[in-house]
């Protein structure tokens, strides 16, 4: 990257470090103290309300210390502003307002970097080292001003009590349900993985994530000080024995790991790791509406062309089991289900159909097999002539072992990308073949999109062609949860927090939905936990470059008024505002594409109107609602479609039930 500067650095004479430097936000809300007197602390307040206190931070790296200690090269510490404006690549806007002040603290070996935005705050550590190295560990204690409750997720390997199986806690799909508790409730033992929401005093939102994860272990917390209310960061050591295992043999079990988190073999470079990020806002809607990791990852490279991904919808089989009716033809996986997919995805105005689960044989982890009974070559030469574009999902054995070759030979057959599951893990190894695939895959201008993996922290700015992230609870789920897993409650807490990562691959549009009291877990024909329109705000509220609907063709043309609506919902956006929103109870998200809005409202399960102004919109417009019905509580399909205009009024008083929803479409109207 830099072997230049790393070498200029490690030649220029020490000055004595600065005690203390205060950091502000360009319009002056948020604050951090930052000192290295002893070591690297810092504080943080908005709206002079201390919010983080005496946070330590360093790294050890084999035998040296990053900690703030000793002499800087710079001997004039300052604050830097920056103001730039963020063209976006399908993203929720078409640009992002990136103001900070930033102040940077650099030693011989090692720079340290904080920046302020309106929005939040951020750190990271660049290396400057002249052979290779290994990272040891790192230090992140957070403390908080206070005991206040947070939403956090944990990794299902916890053993309470249970020392020799902490590990376990590093091998998980990231789907998890979100707890709600104070940071003194949870258990000391237990890891809690990223993006978690902290409800500070005063309405305050800190919400900790990172970005620009590349090349190094993602982060865990785990609360480490009882009386301070810390918590630390925790990393999965590299790995250095794995094996073939898992769910159909296609994860990477990891039974021993080194007594280091990374390393690198890159002398005379920059090293640059992650951004630990606290995105900040003064109230739950703001903080579903936060751009910061978007800010701070790495831009594509300055000769890259991503014109080529087209973002958009897909038609997906496997959560509906493909099950077909009305067809004289026996559904399944086979080459007349997939040709009829493709025809109704070409009718209904879809980019893509993604062929799920089933296509390869799942124990041989051969990807250059294809079961029979499908022609899969005959399948994309078809799709191809119907301008219908196909995606194959994978498991991360069967794709990674030859990720070149596998995106060659099916790149050249027409296929336009994978989804890539099971990946299970985000230690070093792991992460590093996140990257690797989407450059691999860029080459080969194929379209990415990972499931059963970390969150996203900027890749898809960074590589546009990885078109989403899973790494949630979403609509797969609902196949196999219990009946207590609350999805509705899920679901209104998934913007406040995931979502400020990054975009996620939801895949909404059940045409079978279900009360509370009715909901049951069925595999092959599944339904959704809350009301139909709860399922058509949520193509709206969840954003994702690639939206994959989920239900079968069969019950979307059963349900034509719906699905004219769903179909029709854009999945990029040229503005979005939130409009109003409380963290595990309701959102209401308006996003626009071109000239027309589009409004979804999603509700948990306390009965509610909510008020939607339109005012934000100049000129007269039509506009068509699709909102639950009078018994919508009982029966979850039950929803009212009407129509109404702007010229008497631009605000809607909504009734939502419980795990009810709302559309809205805006449209100008002509007369």
């Amino acid at each position: 990257m830099v072997t230049v500067l790393a070498v200029m650095l490690l030649a220029l004479p020490l000055m004595a470090a600065p005690r203390q430097q205060i950091l502000t936000s360009p319009d002056g809300r948020l604050k951090a103290q930052i000192s290295n007197r002893g070591g690297l602390v810092f504080s943080l307040s908005y709206n002079d309300k201390l919010l983080m206190d005496n946070c330590v931070i360093s790294m050890k790296l084999d035998n040296k210390s990053f900690n703030g200690k000793g002499r800087t090269v710079n001997k004039n510490i300052v604050m830097t502003p920056v103001n730039e404006t963020l063209r976006t690549n399908n993203y929720t806007k078409r640009e992002v307002e990136g103001r900070f002040n930033e102040i940077r603290l650099t030693y011989k070996e090692y720079e340290v970097i904080f920046r302020a935005y309106d929005d939040g705050f951020a750190y990271r550590f660049a290396a400057f080292q002249p052979t290779a190295f290994k990272v040891l560990s790192e230090q992140a204690d957070y403390h908080f001003a206070g005991d206040w409750p947070t939403f956090v997720t944990w990794s299902p390997g916890y053993v309470p009590n249970d020392k020799k199986a902490f590990d376990k806690q590093f091998h998980h799909s990231f789907e998890n349900t979100y707890d709600h508790l104070l940071v003194s409730s949870w258990p000391m033992d237990r890891i809690a993985y990223l993006p978690m929401l902290v409800e500070a005093e005063g309405g305050i939102r800190i919400c900790i994530t990172e970005a620009d994860l590349q090349d190094y272990p993602g982060m865990y917390l785990q609360y480490t000080d009882k009386k301070k209310q810390i918590v630390s960061g925790k990393f999965a050591a590299y790995p250095v024995a794995s094996a073939q295992g898992g769910r159909h043999n296609l994860e990477s079990i990891v039974s021993a790991r080194e007594k280091f988190i990374a390393k690198y073999d890159n002398p005379g470079t920059v090293t640059e790791f992650p951004w630990r990020v606290f995105a900040i806002a003064p109230n739950d809607a703001k903080m579903a509406d936060n751009d910061l990791v978007y800010k701070l990852a790495a831009a594509p490279a300055t000769d890259a062309n991503f014109g080529w991904v087209l973002p958009g919808r897909a038609l997906w089989d496997w959560w509906s089991s493909r099950m077909l009716y009305g067809v004289d033809f026996k559904a399944g996986i086979n080459t007349q289900t997939y040709k009829y997919y493709v025809d109704f995805a070409s009718e209904h105005g879809f980019q893509y159909v993604v062929i799920g689960e089933g296509w390869s044989p799942g124990q041989q982890t051969d990807l250059y097999q294809v079961v029979p009974g499908l022609d899969l070559r005959g399948v994309i030469e078809y799709a191809k002539e119907k301008h219908i574009g196909i995606l194959l999902w994978t498991g991360y054995w069967a794709f990674s072992r030859d990720v070149e070759q596998i995106c060659d030979y099916y790149g050249k057959l027409g296929v336009e990308g994978f989804v890539v599951d099971m990946l299970h893990r985000d230690d070093q190894q792991m992460v590093e073949f996140m990257t690797r695939t989407a450059q691999i895959a860029a080459k080969h201008r194929l379209l990415i999109d990972f499931h059963g993996c970390c969150k996203p922290t900027g890749l898809t700015k960074t590589w546009p062609n990885v078109v989403s992230f899973e790494s949630a609870i979403g609509m797969e789920k609902t196949k196999t949860v219990t009946r207590e897993t609350d999805m509705v409650t899920n679901d209104v807490v998934l913007p406040f927090v995931r979502s400020v990562a990054g975009p996620l691959d939801y895949a909404p549009g059940a045409m079978r939905n279900a009360s509370a009291r009715n909901f049951v877990p069925v595999y092959e024909e599944p339904m959704s936990q809350g009301t139909r329109c709860h399922q058509l705000a949520a193509a709206i509220v969840f954003y994702s470059p690639l939206t994959r609907l989920c239900d079968s063709p069969s019950n979307y043309l059963s349900n034509k008024e719906c699905f004219d609506f769903l179909k029709g919902i854009p999945t990029v956006w040229d503005e979005t505002r939130v409009l109003s929103g409380e963290v595990g109870e309701y959102i209401v998200v308006a996003r626009r594409s071109g000239d027309t809005w589009y409004v979804g409202g999603l509700n948990g399960w306390k009965e509610r109107d909510v008020l939607v102004d339109l005012g934000f919109q100049r000129g007269d417009f039509l506009v068509e609602i699709l909102q639950d019905g009078t018994n919508a509580d009982y029966v979850a399909k039950d929803f009212v479609h009407s129509f109404t205009d702007t010229r008497t009024s631009r605000e809607l008083t909504l009734r939502l039930m419980p795990g009810g929803g709302f559309v809205v479409r805006v449209i100008p109207n002509p007369l």
